[in-house]
């Protein structure tokens, strides 16, 4: 007897942390989680959870995000298209208001500050990875990005400390 061939399955939709569930059900964290595949319909997500949730950090914080993937701010190149431009702009706005509505997030300035960095705005990147790092002086993501601002704007010396700094805060898996 034959089998039956496999039934196929849908694509997956869009999915969040595990211990958070969909947006509306979510329950506050002291950190902010959110995916990063910044898809179109992460992006129409959390704009329905910022409607919804007007207060809420993570919302904003979320969609910043989400803007910066959509942006592709790891691409290298001198030239940044218009569109990449407005896509880095809609990610500042959202993580400005996220980090007024919690001042304290560490991982909200980190992320202003890597917007910051591929908008062209050295000085304002490095002022928040500044102050990611003196929120939480342990985590090596902020000193690498800043290392990075600085070396973008020809401060190498600073930019080795960083990356010293980040060296000794890793924390490898082999």
């Amino acid at each position: 007897m034959v089998s039956p061939a496999p039934k196929r399955q849908p694509p997956n939709p869009v999915r969040f942390p595990a211990d958070l569930g969909r947006p509306r059900d979510r329950v506050v964290h002291r950190r902010v989680l959110f995916p990063q595949d910044g898809s179109i319909a992460s992006l129409a997500e959390y704009s329905r959870w910022v409607r919804r949730n007007p207060d809420d950090p993570r919302a904003y914080g979320g969609r910043g995000i989400a803007y910066l993937n959509k942006g592709d701010y790891g691409r290298t190149g001198r030239f940044v298209s218009a569109r990449r431009q407005r896509c880095f702009d809609k990610a500042i706005t959202d993580l400005t208001k996220a980090i007024q509505l919690a001042p304290d997030d560490p991982s909200l300035y980190l992320w202003r500050g890597i917007a910051f960095r591929a908008r062209g705005q050295l000085d304002k990147a490095i002022g928040d990875l500044t102050e990611a790092i003196r929120l939480e002086p342990t985590a090596p993501r902020a000193y690498v990005e800043r290392s990075a601002a600085h070396q973008q704007k020809g401060e190498m010396n600073e930019a080795e400390a960083d990356n010293a700094k980040a060296d000794d805060l890793a924390v490898y898996l082999w």
